[in-house]
């Protein structure tokens, strides 16, 4: 996806960027609150981290925490 945003191809999407297709696929739109809801760190331009993050696919699964790390525990069938 943001190699699709990215026009210049810096690896990053810049506001400038964003606005255009922004404009295009949303007119009428509030641009502003979407970019500051979007660009987390207040950098002027958004990552793919950042992007992921927003969409909700910020997270490994590696790096979920399981609470329950053997998925097919043995019941403890044992009598007190």
């Amino acid at each position: 996806m943001i190699t699709d945003l990215d026009s210049d191809g810096d690896g990053e999407v810049s506001k400038k960027e964003l606005k255009n297709v922004f404009a295009k696929l949303f007119p009428g739109a509030n641009f502003e609150a979407t970019w500051e809801e979007l660009d987390s760190d207040g950098s002027g331009s958004l990552t793919t981290k950042e992007l992921a993050n927003h969409f909700g696919m910020g997270q490994s699964p590696s790096s979920t925490s399981n609470p329950n790390p053997n998925p097919n525990p043995k019941p403890n069938l044992s009598l007190p």
